[in-house]
């Protein structure tokens, strides 16, 4: 690995140099399900069974810094007949002790549920745990609820009785490879002392009334920290924690951590008791050692709940009884109630503190839940893993909702992401419109939060700032929280008009509408006149930045966008009667439609920016919106075809569409040598680089224009399938992948965890060409399935399924699940009306026609 630093102390970039027989690990080992509620932290339990990217106590790019593995974290299974084994497949080297493990367990993963099936022949039973968070799909305020379920399923194939437990156990007084040694000044109130071990280091904390938190070096130097308590980085080989205690009542097992500072609050682990034959015991130790020692014996903890600060781990066990060829399921719920979210220097809290006294009240209100969330979540994962997708886009469009672990939810109720955690802008408009849709479809309040917010910032001038938080956390800006600012940008002011239109179509919210109205025909004015000199707007920024389309007059990519603007801007006039914004906005578009058929069109396609005849994947990204929309054409369909037949002519690649190809003096290879930025990054060429969101929305284009589906589909397909199969890491979906020539080609290149591949959420509206108006009462449908199918039917907080039998002839519209009743005064797939309108369907209610 060659690293080398690139502006900022402690942070490394590099190059690794792979041999030609390099494979990818098993899918689940480079990511896995985020689990956690909306807004609340996450952390993920990879294949092997270790807990890794750990923010439940309000790590985030403005605070402490992630736990990125937390060994010592471990679920335990026991069986009278064949003693106790980890739950990993290499089991944590702590203390130097061998412990027990699984031979083999297959991970699986359907969002928002982990799965595991656990292979090991010396286990005699056959056992299946899966994890997975208090998400209810349409519920905002039910999904905020920080915990986590692990049920433990097991079946008794043998005649004889068995006895069987689950255990978890977590260090929450100990972390390992961390320092809070961060930014420590006179109000830490630190001091030092020589001491022998970590666990001595957290006693000589507890001992101290005033201690906060503490420090142990590989120096063996323990700090205790007096007053506030320092943010935690990562620090190998050291090791720190909060100051707490251990508490217990009947079934759940608590670590409390007193005061006021982001790692303050209290983290509980409970055990579910169903019936009679189930018994739930605790434990706290020092180490994991003497916690897993008490479980080998027989099962079960001492029952020894010590306030002891050395006693850094806790741990709760389920037992049962199973007879002869019985199946049962073992339960235990973890919450957690970290109240004071910071940012920077400013406390911003936990909307979950609204909802929630402390985690006993997280857990005992979960857990009453288990079967609900189960059922939910099943009803969920049928819609979207059965059905007439390809398995590609079933798999990834359901586990691409798990980009909602970059949230933000404030105890003041404000809906926030970041761009990417290794990117710290937040919410700016242009990435919101690639991954929002399905925040749109399932908690779109929290949509319209963010909205109110680009809103209340908009300029005097009318232009929508970038997002609420550009280079937040760098220390040349510091900015505070929900700071509107940013570029001027093409994608950003007719990005808010489209997602204005799509809120209001898809919802007929009226009190969203007009609260924001004047917002939208300032931005609309301000879209105009930016265009007034050529048509399109001139020399402009856009979210595809480092392709620095600013440089040239025209870009065609943002020409697209200013046109769908204007169509987003012509519907919203006619529902709200605004005759003379209609005419501004018809004007506009005409003028718009001359300048790209005039300065842009090359004969065969849309040319990337003026001066140049370069082709440019992800031309039309707005044209897919357009679609979505019900909005029409921005130019014809012929020279849709034909450009988009250009793009694959000139651009294709492995991994999906090279980003530009054919420019004058392409950006050159910079040598990866000690940069002062992200430079070093680059390969020979910025425009060799594949956006995880053209290639999708290429499909998306390509379906919606009729033609042949397998076609259609192999962009997206093929971008996709290398991250599902050949990089097997989907719940890590990068925005940039390197191209051919970049020391690392095919592989992820820039910003981790991103949204760019969310408009591959347009893919399924392409197939069903499903057009939906709450406004009007009208669903719609297109699609380009020929033969008998089943396509999930996408309509804010209401999942429904859309079947059609080609020996029969007959349409079925079924709800599966809905927060309201669906009212339709109009429905119709491709010319077949449902003859009995209107019609008002109920939560498993279905309807059929021919």
């Amino acid at each position: 690995m060659k690293t080398f630093p690139v502006g900022h102390a402690g942070l490394t970039a590099g190059f690794v140099d792979r041999p030609d027989y390099y494979m990818a690990p098993p899918t689940g080992m480079r990511s896995a399900i985020p689990l956690g509620g909306l807004g609340s932290g996450s952390f993920e339990i990879r294949a092997d069974g270790s807990f890794k990217e750990w923010i439940i106590e309000n790590q985030s790019p403005a605070g402490s810094a992630k736990f990125g593995t937390v060994d010592d974290a471990i679920l335990g299974i026991w069986t009278s007949t064949s003693g106790a084994r980890m739950l990993r497949t290499h089991p944590p080297a702590s203390d130097g002790v061998a412990y027990p493990e699984i031979k083999q367990m297959t991970y699986s993963g359907a969002f928002p549920t982990s799965k595991w099936i656990i292979q090991d022949e010396r286990i005699p039973i056959k056992a299946s745990l899966y994890a997975f968070p208090n998400l209810d799909f349409g519920n905002s305020t039910e999904s905020a609820a920080p915990a986590v379920v692990f049920a433990l399923n097991v079946l008794n194939p043998s005649p004889s009785d068995i006895d069987v437990s689950l255990m978890l156990s977590l260090p929450i007084g100990i972390q390992k490879d961390s320092s809070r040694a961060t930014g420590v000044s006179s109000q830490h109130g630190a001091r030092s002392h020589l001491s022998d071990s970590a666990d001595d280091c957290a006693s000589d904390c507890g001992q101290l009334s005033k201690c906060q938190a503490w420090t142990f070096s590989g120096s063996n130097l323990c700090t205790l920290y007096e007053g506030a308590v320092p943010l935690s980085l990562y620090e190998f080989g050291s090791a720190s924690g909060v100051k707490g205690y251990w508490s217990n009542n009947e079934n759940t097992l608590t670590a409390n951590r007193p005061g006021n500072s982001p790692a303050s609050g209290n983290i509980s682990i409970h055990g579910s008791k169903f019936d009679a034959t189930y018994s739930t015991s605790f434990g706290t130790a020092p180490s994991l050692q003497q916690i897993w020692s008490t479980f080998s014996k027989n099962g079960k903890l001492n029952a020894s709940v010590s306030e002891a600060p050395e006693n850094t781990h806790g741990a709760v066990s389920v037992m049962t009884r199973l007879t002869g060829g019985q199946s049962k399921t073992i339960v235990i719920t973890l919450g957690w109630f970290f109240p004071e979210r910071n940012h920077l220097d400013e406390i911003v809290g936990n909307f979950y503190s609204n909802l929630f006294r402390d985690s006993v009240h997280v857990v005992d209100h979960v857990s009453k839940r288990v079967d609900k969330i189960v059922d939910d979540h099943v009803i969920v994962q049928n819609l979207f893993l059965e059905n007439s997708w390809p398995e590609y886009l079933q798999d990834y469009t359901l586990n691409s909702i798990s980009h909602l672990r970059n949230a933000i939810w404030t105890r003041d109720g404000r809906w926030r992401q970041w761009e990417a955690y290794d990117c710290n802008d937040i919410d700016s408009v242009h990435n919101d419109l690639q991954r929002e849709l399905p925040y749109a479809l399932f908690f779109h309040d929290l949509e319209m939060n963010k909205m109110h917010a680009w809103a209340k910032g908009q300029l005097p001038n009318g232009m929508i700032q970038e997002g609420l938080g550009v280079n937040t956390c760098t220390e040349e800006t510091n900015t505070p929280f929900d700071t509107p600012g940013g570029r001027v940008m093409a994608d950003v002011t007719t990005g808010f008009i489209i997602e204005a239109y799509q809120l209001w179509k898809w919802t007929n919210d009226v009190e969203f509408i007009r609260s924001i109205w004047k917002n939208i025909v300032h931005g609309v004015q301000w879209q105009i006149s930016v265009s007034a000199q050529a048509g399109i707007p001139t020399y402009m920024v856009c979210t595809y930045d480092i392709i620095n389309f600013y440089q040239y007059k025209l870009a065609s990519f943002n020409g697209f966008m200013h046109l769908t603007a204007m169509m987003a801007c012509q519907a919203l006039a006619r529902d709200m009667n605004d005759d003379d914004l209609l005419d501004k906005c018809t004007v506009a578009l005409e003028r718009g439609r001359q300048t790209m058929n005039s300065q842009l069109w090359t004969g065969s396609y849309y040319r990337a920016f003026s001066g140049e005849n370069a082709v440019m994947g992800d031309t039309m990204y707005a044209q897919v919106w357009a679609n979505t929309l019900g909005l029409g054409d921005t130019v014809n369909q012929s020279r849709q075809i034909s450009h988009l037949k250009a793009e694959v002519d000139h651009n294709d690649t492995p991994w999906g569409l090279r980003v530009v190809t054919g420019r004058t003096g392409e950006p050159s290879l910079l040598d990866p040598s000690p940069l002062d930025n992200c430079g070093a990054l680059y390969g020979p060429s910025i425009d060799n680089s594949i956006w995880m969101g053209g290639s999708q929305d290429w499909s998306a284009l390509m379906l919606a224009l009729g033609q042949n589906v397998p076609h259609a589909l192999s962009q997206s397909e093929k971008a996709l399938n290398h991250w599902r199969s050949n990089l097997k890491d989907i719940w890590n979906t990068h925005g940039i992948v390197a191209g051919a020539g970049y020391f690392f080609d095919g592989m992820p290149w820039v910003t981790a965890h991103y949204g760019f591949h969310m408009v591959l959420w347009h893919i399924p509206f392409a197939l069903s060409g499903q057009d939906y108006s709450a406004v009007n009462r009208s669903l719609t449908f297109d699609p380009k399935l020929s033969d008998s199918f089943h396509v999930p039917v996408l309509i804010p907080n209401i999942l429904a399924m859309l079947t059609y039998n080609n020996n029969s002839g007959v349409y079925t519209l079924k709800i599966a699940k809905a927060a309201m009743a669906l009212h339709l005064n109009h429905l119709r797939v491709g010319e077949h009306s449902y003859p009995s309108l209107p019609v008002s369907l109920q939560p498993g209610q279905s309807i059929s026609w021919k």
